[in-house]
């Protein structure tokens, strides 16, 4: 489980900062552990979770690449369409500050180890075709503007896109 997870990284940690190892979780094992807990679905603590690690990697200066952002994005997609969800808005909102310190973070640096793609911005309009927000319109056309005027880095919205900004509109509308 994902509390599993977080807690051998916590165990890694505690060792590293009492002197019994000199090892201690790098990248790697960061990244592994955002991915197994994207994986979760219906846990709603997972999203939370996610958030931990990646602020633990923040505060060791180990700056997540695009697979962590993108794990921790899906992770907050699950939460918010999680049947057990209370807060499915707090979760939509995840996602988007989410993929925003990537996009940030991409255009922040010269070398390429963060590129937000089409699949990170599915899912966050995947995610967003459950909000109740009225914002939350204008806001994914913002999303599938940038998503269209940066294709040549992010490769543009496919057939998915297109049928999750409708939805988003149905939703809204109806």
């Amino acid at each position: 489980s994902s509390s599993k997870v977080y807690s051998v990284l916590q165990i890694m940690q505690n060792a590293f900062d009492r002197g019994h190892t000199n090892i201690r979780a790098d990248l790697q094992c960061y990244r592994d552990a955002l991915i197994t807990m994207s994986r979760r679905q219906n846990v709603e603590d997972v999203g939370n979770l996610a958030d931990e690690t990646l602020k633990e990697m923040k505060d060791q200066m180990i700056f997540p690449d695009t697979q962590c952002y993108r794990s921790a994005i899906l992770a907050w997609k699950h939460v918010a369409m999680s049947r057990d969800c209370l807060y499915p808005e707090h979760a939509i909102r995840r996602t988007q500050e989410l993929l925003q310190e990537m996009t940030e973070a991409y255009h922040r640096t010269t070398q390429i180890l963060i590129q937000p793609t089409t699949e990170d911005y599915n899912h966050v309009l995947h995610a967003m075709n459950l909000s109740k927000n009225p914002q939350t319109l204008p806001y994914a056309q913002d999303l599938f503007k940038t998503l269209k005027d940066e294709a040549s880095s992010t490769g543009g919205p496919d057939a998915q896109s297109y049928r999750y900004l409708l939805g988003i509109l149905k939703n809204i509308r109806s």
